[in-house]
């Protein structure tokens, strides 16, 4: 683990801002690239980047304390520190829906088209980022008495590498989404496609990843769960859509 790469006096860096700042970065100009593309470009998306990493960073900290209030009720002051950790992506996620519809009925968009503009980078960040929790160690796995486990700074024993595992997959999920963007029958058929995949790979990886439970489930394996449900059906009438006659 690597949670400070390197330090100058009092400022340090940590490996957990530097890779979700890398994933944003780089996230950020593929989506204005492929904005370009689909013809919807402009100074606003850059506006609309900038308001979103600001609502995820607040609601998906928000979301990760109520789920973990157990770690900050001896010390409520370290609720402000999200330095090292403390993201919870299925918050940030939401944070970009809400922050979309909002900036797309400011600015006469199309949900549809900048969601499918932004899903592949979207991807590809949590590809990156996950890389800034192995380094920090958090979000890690449960005991193996494997030879692939690694260490962590927050919890004893040989875990499950879970980070990496979610990079790989999420590396995957970029390639897919990013090869299948033009042959989709629909506008939004991208972005439910990346919901429904994601969801399917948060939810295997949750077997090897310490959580929180919510019954037999852990809370992002019912998040997973319903948000599958819901993608499936979106996919369905996005279709089912193209397909119907425009009236005449």
């Amino acid at each position: 683990m690597y949670p400070v790469i390197a330090r100058w006096g009092p400022v340090s860096v940590h490996s957990y801002g530097l890779m979700l700042g890398l994933a944003f970065v780089a996230g950020s100009i593929l989506a204005s690239r492929e904005a370009e593309r689909k013809g919807i470009g402009g100074e606003w998306m850059y506006d609309f980047l900038l308001v979103t990493l600001l609502a995820g960073v607040i609601v998906s900290h928000a979301l990760y304390v109520v789920l973990n209030l157990g770690l900050y009720v001896s010390n409520p002051w370290t609720i402000l520190n999200i330095t090292e950790e403390g993201l919870s992506l299925h918050g940030a996620l939401a944070a970009g829906v809400i922050v979309a519809l909002w900036f797309c009925r400011k600015r006469g968009v199309s949900f549809y088209t900048l969601a499918d503009t932004l899903a592949p980078s979207v991807a590809l960040g949590i590809g990156i980022g996950r890389w800034g929790c192995f380094f920090n160690g958090c979000c890690y796995g449960v005991p193996t008495s494997g030879s692939w486990g690694v260490l962590t700074r927050y919890a004893p024993g040989l875990r499950y590498p879970t980070q990496i595992y979610e990079s790989i997959a999420a590396f995957a999920l970029f390639a897919l989404l990013w090869s299948v963007r033009s042959k989709m029958k629909a506008d939004g058929q991208v972005f439910t496609l990346f919901l429904l995949m994601y969801s399917v790979i948060r939810f295997f990886v949750e077997f090897f990843r310490e959580s929180a439970y919510l019954g037999p489930l852990t809370y992002a394996q019912a998040a997973s769960i319903l948000i599958v449900a819901v993608a499936l059906y979106w996919f369905y009438r996005l279709d089912r859509r193209s397909d119907s006659p425009e009236p005449k």
